[in-house]
């Protein structure tokens, strides 16, 4: 994947570009393939690269980002039922980085898929 938050100089300095939070996953990997291919600068962020620090800050790129793309989620349907700590998880997981973004004088566009 080439969206690593840190690999791309270009959009360091770009507010323009996207972040997409599940960028490892089948939409959000089509997702950046399409953002890169047409010169968008992404920050893509999985399990293994997150979007928040320990502190509950945002990574500088998503801090930056434009638009941001909530693609995250560790259940589907019968896991929601039969799994209701898992749902707490991913809402929370969501409602963090909302909280991290909403301090900006304009707040990213969020685009839940």
């Amino acid at each position: 994947m080439g969206a690593d938050p840190g690999t791309d100089a270009g959009a360091a300095t770009d507010p323009a570009g996207i972040a997409v939070i599940g960028a490892a996953g089948f939409l959000g990997s089509a997702l950046v393939a399409a953002a890169e291919r047409s010169g968008v600068p992404v920050a893509g962020y999985t399990r293994a690269i997150p979007f928040l620090s320990l502190d509950g800050s945002p990574h500088e790129r998503l801090a930056r980002a434009r638009t941001v793309f909530w693609l995250a989620s560790s259940i589907n349907p019968a896991l929601a039922e039969s799994d209701p700590g898992r749902v707490r998880a991913d809402r929370e997981a969501f409602a963090a980085m909302l909280r991290a973004v909403r301090t900006r004088p304009e707040p990213p566009r969020v685009v839940l898929l």
